[in-house]
């Protein structure tokens, strides 16, 4: 399992089936996490900025 925390003012676009983000993912704001459960998840994970500058994400992997 993972946890993606966003840290700064920029956000993100992200998408957990492996394809490219764009307006079609889910999208992250300064503040939220996404926890994910299941490697698959987790391996498909793919990420680009929502906004002009560069987003911080945090991520964390852990095992149960």
């Amino acid at each position: 399992a993972a946890i993606a925390e966003i840290i700064g003012s920029n956000g993100i676009i992200y998408t957990l089936d492996g394809s490219t983000p764009s307006t079609n993912g889910g999208r992250l704001g300064q503040g939220d996490t996404l926890t994910l459960a299941g490697t698959q998840k987790v391996a498909n994970l793919k990420m680009i900025r929502s906004g002009g500058s560069d987003a911080t994400v945090n991520l964390t992997y852990y095992k149960e």
